[in-house]
């Protein structure tokens, strides 16, 4: 039978932890248990074993829905996560950590809303829960979210970028990460931050958007469309021949006066 633990934190009433502060799960235990090999399964057999897998056979099992996306696999993921309700603490259950891997590959929206509707989410999971809202475009409390962006691993201070805003973090929060040492993070933090409307933010975009220029980035960079803007996009439509329709695009859409003189000096479109 699964453990129970009768340290049950509410992630909406409870302070979030440093992440330093964060047990890690070394400490869990692999017990053995039966295998399976789901490719022996039809989908019904699989949502089947899934319902009632435990430990690593639940990870196992998610791999192959993840692969196969059976028709079904919502219900089946909540059934797995309300057997686990209330369960674990700073060691969340291997069980639970495959849940909200489901949610964050099959961007499992309405599985993800449910699992915080129900609330009382071990704060060993916070890793997991951030990732899957990340993929969901779904915003947290801002304490997670901050969480994330003060974590040493890049792909949650990517994931907490992806939903600072919409979750209610202040852009100020976000600025330390424009000096990120990892580029992906740096780049978007300035499109996070010139998209919410922080001008200050304009010079690190453009630097992000000279070497990598990426449709969000050229799109928060137009929102400004002042002088400033149509002559860097036409700098950036010169020397990214393969973006000139999209610079195009986004400079006719203006009527600002210097526009048909920038668009004059693209190249042909790539």
């Amino acid at each position: 039978m699964p453990r129970p633990d009768p340290r049950q934190l509410d992630l909406f009433s409870a302070p979030i932890r440093a992440l330093s502060e964060v047990p890690t799960h070394s400490a869990e235990v692999a017990v053995p248990c039966r295998s399976i090999d789901p490719n022996d399964l039809d989908d019904a057999k699989l949502l089947e074993a899934f319902r009632a897998s435990k430990l690593t056979e639940t990870g196992l099992l998610a791999e192959a829905i993840v692969r196969r996306q059976p028709a079904g696999w919502q219900d089946a993921t909540m059934h797995v996560w309300n057997r686990f309700f209330g369960f674990g603490h700073s060691l969340a259950l291997p069980e639970q950590r495959a849940v909200l891997g489901l949610v964050r590959d099959l961007l499992g929206r309405s599985v993800l809303v449910e699992i915080l509707r129900r609330g009382r989410i071990p704060e060993g999971l916070n890793a997991e829960l951030l990732l899957a809202a990340a993929a969901c475009e779904y915003p947290l409390k801002p304490e997670l979210v901050r969480f994330g962006l003060l974590s040493r691993d890049e792909a949650l201070r990517v994931s907490a970028l992806r939903i600072a805003i919409p979750s209610g973090v202040e852009p100020l929060e976000i600025h330390p990460l424009l000096t990120d040492r990892q580029i992906a993070v740096r780049d978007l933090a300035a499109i996070v931050l010139v998209e919410a409307g922080a001008s200050e933010a304009r010079a690190s975009l453009l630097l992000t958007l000279k070497p990598r220029p990426s449709k969000r980035g050229l799109d928060a960079l137009a929102l400004f469309m002042d002088e400033d803007a149509i002559i860097q996009l036409g700098q950036l439509a010169r020397a990214h021949p393969q973006w000139v329709g999209h610079i195009r695009s986004l400079i006719e859409d203006t009527a600002h006066p210097k526009a048909p003189a920038i668009v004059a000096t693209f190249p042909d479109d790539a």
